[in-house]
């Protein structure tokens, strides 16, 4: 790995590079089991078992459209919430008819909970005083391995994969391994988390606010192992065109304080000011994909009304 941002720990690419190695010395062993209750008339679910660091089993729903691929693939990854959906609302269903869709359950949450049980709130801090055995080094870990599932797939493109997320695993993901054909991320989780936590008291940076006002003293392990997180030493490394998805004004992660992440990328990037509304915000995000996957926007019947 190269091109380190200043902010970034002395380590971090040695950091990295040893979850890169563990992952190369772990095989995947995939299992996919069918899910008839998920299926439809024109796509087959199944429900994923594949093999990360530690080792650790996490899982995912892939819904594959009838007929012959490859196809195009659009990968979701897990939010900072405890269930993960096939398909995640405001995305049409028919989405699967044309694309494939990963929805990746990474350790901790509902579905890969074993031997792991995470809890939200709380896995944003668990053992954040400990680089090592922070639990988010094995989430982008298992995001890194739904990746190289994806990719290596008979039924599905590797040159036409989304990658779509509620925060910077995305980002990370694709700094790790280039694959895909562009990316949607809406930064929240450890963009710049020593300087913006302490001025916003909203979730889930109040959750860093209460640890350090808990213990004081942890604070300086806090904010150093959040650093090996932060999307500002991944970005210059991602090859794909990227939608940054800024809140509201009054949010910690607004275009203004997003503009030094943007301004780091080496890939075409736009920042994108978000609406608050799921069907304007969708529509542009679906237009956005669908022009760079090179496939038809999927648009959900209510938006259309």
């Amino acid at each position: 790995m190269t091109d380190t941002h200043p902010t970034a720990p002395a380590d971090f690419d040695n950091y990295w590079q040893t979850v890169l190695d563990a992952l190369a010395d772990t095989p995947a062993a995939p299992e996919e089991t069918w899910l008839p209750l998920r299926s439809g008339t024109a796509h087959r679910t199944y429900q994923v078992h594949l093999t990360s660091i530690g080792p650790y089993r996490i899982s995912g729903y892939l819904s594959l459209p009838k007929g012959d691929g490859p196809f195009p693939a659009v990968y979701l990854f897990p939010r900072y919430m405890s269930v993960i959906e096939p398909l995640t609302q405001g995305l049409a269903s028919a989405k699967r008819e044309q694309c494939a869709v990963f929805a990746l359950a990474a350790r901790g949450h509902r579905n890969a909970d074993q031997p792991y049980r995470a809890f939200f709130p709380g896995m944003l801090t668990e053992r954040v005083e400990q680089p090592e055995h922070y639990p988010f080094r094995g989430v982008v870990a298992d995001c890194v391995r739904g990746l190289e599932y994806l990719a290596e797939h008979p039924a599905i493109d590797p040159t036409r994969i989304a990658l779509l997320g509620l925060s910077e695993l995305p980002l990370l993901t694709a700094a790790l391994r280039p694959d895909g054909c562009c990316i949607s991320s809406h930064p929240g989780l450890f963009y710049r988390s020593r300087d913006l936590a302490p001025r916003f008291r909203v979730y889930p940076q109040e959750e860093i606010n209460d640890y350090c006002r808990l213990t004081p003293e942890k604070s300086e392990p806090l904010f150093q192992t959040l650093s090996y997180f932060d999307p500002v030493n991944f970005v210059s490394r991602i090859e794909s065109p990227t939608l940054l998805w800024a809140g509201a004004e009054s949010a910690p992660w607004n275009c203004e304080e997003l503009e030094p992440l943007r301004a780091l990328f080496q890939c075409p990037v736009e920042l994108k000011q978000g609406t608050g509304s799921t069907i304007e915000d969708g529509l542009f995000r679906e237009h956005w994909v669908a022009q760079h996957q090179k496939t038809q926007p999927d648009i959900p019947i209510i938006w259309q009304r």
